[in-house]
């Protein structure tokens, strides 16, 4: 799929060698929606995973790690006024969020994992207003991870007389995922049509395997003995997700005169 996605995008640039070219670059800013689920489940809808009398675990499936900001850059080529290309570097993030529930008591857990990410991606034009233009963002790429960890901790809950003890693991793996992107940017113009920055909005859909992992094996104890076997919850992420990106392209060099398509 990736590479017929490439070959599409390749002839739409070759289709267009005779037209007004420009070139510009887009330093960036970006926050993600991260996609976790219970291994194997792809995209299917997030699901309560009840493992005993005592507490619920739950996958809360799209979720927001507010603490990171990720920064990129990219180069782009205009190939007329409808129609540009970027090529894209920047960081992002694979994440998972949990919680175990006991009734109006649970403890929730948000752990991630630094991403490089690149970007190849076509754009098209759709609407042109006074201050504002609508482009259709489609790309591919990959994303890649240099960690490579294993970590254990502890899990103690209180539940009155009730304990729920036990291991959490988390696991960052140093691998490389191919993704596709869809989504939409917003071009926001000054009254004198000078672009200002752009808002983009997309979905990357990864097709590797997981980037994190995290793993909880469980148990409940009333009054220091024992009442449930040791229980396997597990949930994974492999850098699915929406992102919000804004950034701020400059113009920095033009080849012959504008294209009147």
């Amino acid at each position: 799929m990736k590479i017929n996605i490439t070959i599409v995008l390749l002839s739409l640039i070759i289709s267009k060698v005779g037209a007004q070219k420009s070139i510009f670059i887009r330093p960036l800013i970006a926050q993600k929606v991260n996609y976790s689920s219970f291994p194997g489940d792809g995209l299917k809808s997030p699901l309560n995973y009840s493992g005993n009398d005592y507490y619920t675990f739950y996958n809360y499936g799209l979720h927001y790690k507010n603490n990171t900001l990720n920064l990129g850059i990219g180069i782009g080529l205009k190939l007329n006024e409808k129609e540009q290309v970027e090529l894209t570097l920047a960081s992002d993030n694979a994440s998972v969020k949990s919680a175990v529930v006991y009734n109006s008591n649970y403890s929730s857990y948000l752990i991630g994992t630094s991403l490089i990410r690149t970007t190849f991606d076509y754009q098209y034009q759709s609407v042109s207003a006074h201050r504002l233009n609508l482009r259709f963002v489609a790309g591919t790429g990959l994303l890649f991870s240099s960690q490579n960890s294993i970590d254990f901790d502890s899990v103690q809950i209180e539940l009155g007389n009730f304990k729920i003890m036990g291991i959490d693991e988390v696991q960052r793996y140093k691998r490389t995922s191919p993704f596709i992107k869809m989504g939409l940017g917003f071009d926001i113009k000054s009254k004198t049509e000078k672009q200002i920055c752009s808002l983009d909005i997309f979905w990357i859909y990864s097709m590797g395997k997981s980037f994190i992992s995290n793993t909880k094996n469980l148990f409940v104890t009333e009054n220091g003995l024992p009442v449930t076997n040791s229980l396997t919850h597990a949930i994974v992420s492999n850098g699915s997700g929406f992102c919000f990106q804004l950034s701020f392209p400059i113009q920095v060099f033009t080849l012959g005169k504008k294209s009147d398509e």
